[in-house]
């Protein structure tokens, strides 16, 4: 089997498991209850996957943090019925970070070890309801791009960045995706070039901790 061919069985295996925890999790219905809406995004929804990690968006206001926080203990409730276990919880409120690199909202992270022993990084993001619409139809206009994106090429680069020192603090899947999309030549070292000339146009230096709300 090629390199190619192994990653898109891997891609394909990764997002049919993908879609089996949620199920177990019951999650989308369990956030359309509680927000009104929810959305699957990045890499699971676009099928360019290569690492286990799901993105889900919901509505949610800058004052439904203890709400939205109590989406936790939930989903913990569900991970343990369907023989899986929950090992870490984080909990960010962006809306009360001045200039917050993540943009404003709130964020949870789970990581969940799952009944097989594999372990998941889930990140549910929430928006307030006037930026919603439009963080969740971006990503349908990035699945239309990638249609036409070389999709080999894509699954290679980020395989070949997921471990490098930076990477999901300033560099991001969906670097990858402008990079592959821009149709520019290279492999990693000209990725991380045009990373770090992203970086300095938008006034940041590519170090420390910062990371984009940018699913993948």
């Amino acid at each position: 089997m090629t390199a190619a061919a192994e990653a898109r069985r891997l891609a394909a295996e990764l997002r049919a498991e993908a879609h089996r925890l949620l199920e177990d999790l019951d999650a989308l219905a369990l956030l359309d209850r509680r927000f009104g809406s929810a959305a699957i995004v990045g890499s699971v929804d676009l099928d360019l996957m290569i690492w286990r990690d799901i993105d889900l968006y919901v509505a949610a206001e800058p004052e439904a943090g203890a709400a939205f926080l109590g989406t936790a203990p939930l989903l913990y409730e569900r991970a343990e019925a369907a023989g899986h276990r929950i090992v870490s919880i984080s909990f960010n409120d962006e809306y009360r970070r001045p200039n917050s690199p993540y943009g404003h909202g709130l964020y949870c992270g789970f990581r969940l070890l799952t009944a097989q022993e594999r372990l998941w990084k889930l990140d549910l993001w929430g928006w307030a309801s006037n930026d919603y619409p439009r963080k969740v139809e971006e990503h349908p206009d990035l699945h239309r791009r990638m249609e036409k994106a070389d999709r080999d090429r894509v699954l290679e680069l980020k395989s070949a960045v997921q471990g490098l020192p930076g990477y999901r603090d300033w560099m991001t899947s969906y670097d990858v995706y402008r990079f592959v999309l821009g149709e520019r030549a290279g492999g990693v070292a000209e990725f991380q070039a045009f990373c770090r000339a992203g970086r300095s146009r938008d006034g940041h230096e590519p170090i420390g901790e910062e990371r984009r709300a940018s699913p993948g």
